[in-house]
């Protein structure tokens, strides 16, 4: 019998691929779901990555790349960097180029990359805001670390005050007994901003305070020190132009600068192609790159060369055409604000007048607040439910969505997220079908 060491054997899977499967697998076998769970782009590619795919693909040889990537390709990153993270008005000026860039297979392998650099044992913690997508923990507990959430509020917009992260930094100080020196067991703070599932986006002053608390650690504890993790792979679906972006790393000082790897992809606003695998990782620091690469060359090697392709196409045509991003958002802010009106509908008609949604700031996602809404303990029972609509709801039709406990919140908080990446046909039918389903349940109550 194979062994399977307990750290892969007693893992759970990330909830939210357990859901899409279970929803693929009712779908194929003819339940009629309408699909909100998924983060799936519902837009096409860019015509330029369409076209440079499509010209590798008719030359029959699709050969190994470099681990980090076609040069050329890694050119487009960092200049892509340098203009829209406005490199040269960062509080710590610098120009990117393809040495601080490595080309990877999604934000999956990105984030990977980083976390094996430092991760060696139980006493190695990571950190991130909540709501956190359920890969970061996946893979610290894969390689034997510890995953620690910090809780948020939506009256902060899911992003944490400095006195709350300082309250965490705090419990993982130890003292080495051989030096008597105060140690940080702290190895890497993972940032999701644009947030998934929230929502949220940094504001200026927001991305100025995390930089600075973050640089105070730094100075702090600079041996070992941790790596930030800027995962923004959401980059493109903004309500604020590209123009205006604000990040973490425009505000980091030379050691928070060469700490902090930026992850970036085409799978959502910047490309709309998922399946392709196509991330990139970029850090100031290139000695982490380097190292990032020995990590990659065990596991995924070179990224999907079609996907490099497509990559750099899109890439390229945002450069010239910024303003295609504001087009995207557009499209996806159409969505859902429409889902948000029609959720906020049904607070005020089944649970007081509760307010169920807020418009977002950034992504295609909805964090909506169902803990109005009687007659359920968890938010996993309301995602049953309103899936398994298509049995015997009155359209017969049901509507995935994902709980929030799938991003480590409390499920008695009854928090569901709604992907609104749809046509708005499949988001007007799927609200009709909540709507109906409550009605029906607060009418039999």
């Amino acid at each position: 019998m194979v062994k399977i060491v307990p750290r892969i054997g007693n893992s759970k899977q990330i909830a939210i691929k357990v859901i899409a499967a279970e929803t693929a697998r009712l779908i194929a076998d003819g339940a009629n779901i309408i699909q909100l769970s998924q983060g799936v782009p519902n837009l096409p590619i860019f015509d330029a990555a369409h076209e440079a795919m499509s010209s590798v693909l008719s030359g029959r040889i699709l050969p190994y790349t470099d681990v980090a990537g076609i040069a050329a390709v890694r050119d487009t990153a960092a200049e892509f960097i340098n203009r829209f993270y406005r490199s040269d008005q960062m509080e710590t000026p610098h120009t990117f180029d393809r040495s601080n860039v490595i080309l990877t297979s999604g934000a999956v392998q990105a984030v990977y990359n980083v976390l094996a650099l430092s991760i060696e044992g139980s006493t190695d913690v990571v950190v991130s805001p909540l709501p956190a997508y359920g890969l970061y923990k996946h893979q610290t507990e894969l390689l034997g670390g510890t995953f620690v959430g910090i809780p948020t509020t939506s009256d902060n917009n899911f992003v944490p005050t400095t006195a709350e992260l300082r309250s965490f930094f705090d419990r993982y100080i130890t003292k080495d007994p051989s030096t008597g020196r105060q140690v940080l067991q702290i190895r890497s703070v993972v940032f999701c901003y644009p947030n998934n599932p929230a929502g949220s986006d940094l504001s200026a002053d927001q991305a100025r305070e995390l930089a600075l608390f973050l640089n105070e650690m730094l100075d702090r504890f600079p041996d070992p020190g941790f790596s930030v993790i800027l995962d923004e792979v959401y980059v493109g679906i903004t309500a604020r132009p590209i123009s205006e972006y604000q990040s973490i790393l425009m505000y980091a000082s030379e050691r928070l600068l060469q700490s902090s790897v930026v992850i970036l992809s085409a799978s959502k606003g910047m490309g709309a192609m998922p399946g392709m695998r196509s991330a990139f990782s970029v850090c100031a620091n290139p000695t982490l790159v380097e190292n990032m690469v020995k990590v990659q060359q065990a596991c995924s090697a070179n990224s999907n060369i079609l996907g490099q392709h497509g990559l750099n196409a899109s890439l390229r045509y945002i450069l010239q055409n910024p303003q295609a991003l504001d087009e995207v958002a557009a499209h996806y802010f159409q969505r859902t604000s429409y889902i948000t009106n029609r959720l906020n509908e049904m607070g005020e008609k089944f649970m007081n007048g509760h307010i169920v949604a807020r418009q977002t700031e950034a992504t295609f996602y909805i964090f909506a607040d169902f803990s109005g809404l009687p007659g359920f303990e968890t938010d996993e029972e309301i995602q049953r439910y309103f899936r398994d609509l298509y049995k015997s709801g009155r359209h017969k039709t049901g509507v995935a969505v994902v709980p929030g406990s799938a991003f480590a919140m409390d499920p008695r908080s009854k928090l569901l997220r709604f992907s609104c990446a749809v046509t708005m046909e499949q988001a007007t039918v799927a609200m009709q079908v909540i709507e109906d389903a409550l009605a029906d349940m607060v009418a039999f109550q």
